[in-house]
């Protein structure tokens, strides 16, 4: 989100995330707002474009970024739009133009220059960063590594190294079954 952004910015921190719909895009030379329609690209190439993320409600306190559009196959296209109309119709909503024409593309955004994280490389870098979240959120759900009472620093410091083992131990297994299942059976976990 907006703010998330601009806390990351003001730190020198970098991050690369999904690009949402209603961002409020501005043109860095004329300060006028941009269309993602007119940023999308017709071919395979990856359209990047440098600019500003205003404040979704103030568009004000703008925040320098690099929009990165490229289109995706048919079939995941089709999935997405067949995703989003199951959720627009569960949940009462009429979807927009702009919401179907965009699942044929991934938007992404990112503060890193082109020279720090080429076009090219942002969405492995974004695929890597959602499997590190995914491994944390995980770690919370099952091992509760979030959930922790008031206690001595002692017990604590053994708990947490008790958890983080069993950790461990959970992905050894976990690379163990999945080479197994990879090489009997020919198929990914």
């Amino acid at each position: 989100n907006y703010q998330s952004f601009k806390e990351y910015s003001q730190v020198g921190a970098y991050f690369v995330s999904r690009l949402k719909a209603n961002a409020s895009l501005f043109d860095p030379h004329t300060n006028e707002p941009i269309s993602l329609v007119t940023l999308l690209p017709k071919d395979d190439s990856i359209v990047s474009i440098e600019c500003y993320l205003a404040h979704p409600k103030t568009h004000k306190n703008s925040i320098a970024v690099r929009v990165c559009i490229e289109k995706v196959p048919e079939t995941i296209s089709q999935q997405r739009l067949e995703k989003l109309q199951k959720t627009a119709k569960c949940q009462q909503w009429e979807l927009s133009e702009l919401r179907v024409e965009l699942c044929a593309y991934n938007l992404f955004i990112t503060n890193a220059n082109q020279e720090q994280l080429p076009s090219e490389l942002i969405r492995l870098f974004y695929g890597i960063r959602w499997q590190i979240e995914l491994v944390f959120k995980i770690w919370k759900s099952i091992f509760e590594i979030d959930q922790v009472k008031p206690m001595s620093i002692f017990r604590f410091e053994c708990m947490l190294y008790g958890r983080l083992i069993l950790i461990l131990i959970n992905n050894q297994l976990q690379a163990l079954f999945k080479a197994k299942i990879a090489i009997d059976d020919n198929f990914e976990l």
